[in-house]
């Protein structure tokens, strides 16, 4: 036995509700071409906005990577310069100068000097000195 209605009144609002939404629009060409470049120009935002976060991302990470790089590589050379204070301190360069024979010396003597020795590299001065002295002692028709 079908069951009997109770209200057409009901039934009726539903069916013109989805036959409302199932209409052919009114929307001109002009309104839809609008509205498809909003879309699209938000589209376009939204991609260049996820490729500079990316973008900053990928930095940031290329940044840490660096610093970490750059603490280890200062606590290397913090290493190697507490062996290279170590290996040359007074009391290893004396071992390894026994090791390899040398000795301490008995006795420092100083020997004098009179005269301090001329340089054999021409200075400035007696470049400027010399045409004076080349003039005077260089033989030659006398004007």
């Amino acid at each position: 036995m079908p069951r009997k209605q109770t209200s057409k009144r009901r039934d009726n609002s539903w069916a013109s509700w989805v036959n409302q939404g199932l209409k052919p629009s009114n929307w001109s060409a002009q309104r839809v071409a609008r509205i498809g470049l909003l879309i699209g120009l938000a589209l376009a935002v939204a991609a260049l906005y996820l490729l500079q976060s990316s973008e900053i991302v990928t930095a940031s990470r290329r940044v840490q990577t660096l610093r970490e790089e750059l603490w280890q590589l200062q606590q290397d050379n913090a290493e190697l310069a507490n062996k290279i204070s170590a290996q040359g301190s007074i009391e290893q360069l004396k071992k390894r100068a026994e090791a390899l024979g040398f000795a301490g010396a008995a006795s420092v003597v100083y020997l004098p000097v009179r005269y301090l020795p001329q340089a054999d590299v021409p200075s400035i001065r007696d470049l400027y000195a010399m045409p004076d002295a080349a003039s005077s002692a260089a033989p030659g028709p006398a004007r």
